[in-house]
């Protein structure tokens, strides 16, 4: 299974219907079927990264190896938990609903 997510709504609306929309990565990490541990791990990772990639200071060669961590412990995260399945994944899109728009 591959799984193509966004984090900085490259691929997902900010607003839609004047209301915020998730990015695509916010779908996994805010759902319910995802437990309180595994939503406060994706946080700090969030938290952590999120800096370094507004850091205008940072050249982006500087910033790759800090993102390319941050993604492999988040999918190792991911895979850790043995939750995401093809069917999962569609309940999870279909419980976003309307906080998950596609530009």
């Amino acid at each position: 299974m591959q799984v193509i997510t966004d984090f900085d709504y490259t691929l997902s609306k900010t607003h839609a219907n004047g209301k915020p929309c998730f990015p695509a990565a916010d779908i996994i990490r805010q759902s319910p079927f995802m437990s309180d541990e595994f939503k406060a791990r994706a946080r700090q990772r969030y938290d952590k990264l999120l800096p370094i990639e507004l850091d205008p200071s940072l050249t982006i060669e500087e910033k790759t190896p800090s993102v390319i961590k941050s993604f492999q412990e988040g999918f190792a995260d991911l895979v850790d938990t043995g939750k995401l399945t093809k069917e999962r994944l569609a309940e999870m899109i279909e419980n976003a609903d309307d906080k998950f728009q596609l530009r």
